[in-house]
């Protein structure tokens, strides 16, 4: 998709050029000199139709980005709230482990499994 963006790109920015060119050459295939040094019969008929395609193409893919975006940013809420709650039951069940006597042994224990469990 992005290489059809591209080309079609670099083929309406040489248009102009294109257009002087079969201004000169018209007569080996048509009957009339449609390529007028304006150059408004191949933007009606080539260019706008173009531009027109990689507008569309740039909305889809400015769509795609925000639904991508939208997509990360709820996983990560969600990641982040389970990880909130698994915090919380861990502390809760740790006080209740130690009844709350503040006991050093617990709590160095305790804070060693988390340290090993965020690596």
């Amino acid at each position: 998709q992005m290489v059809s963006f591209v080309v079609i790109c670099v083929v309406v920015f040489f248009a102009e050029n294109l257009n002087t060119f079969l201004g000169l050459n018209w007569r080996e295939f048509a009957t009339q000199n449609y390529f007028d040094s304006g150059g408004l019969f191949l933007s009606t008929v080539f260019s706008a139709p173009l531009m027109l395609l990689v507008f569309t193409q740039m909305i889809l893919a400015l769509k795609r980005s925000m639904e991508l975006v939208v997509e990360v940013k709820r996983l990560e809420l969600q990641r982040n709230r389970r990880a909130k709650a698994r915090d919380d039951s861990t502390q809760s069940t740790d006080k209740r482990s130690s009844g709350g006597s503040g006991s050093s042994d617990v709590n160095q224990a305790d804070s060693g499994v988390r340290q090993r469990r965020a690596k």
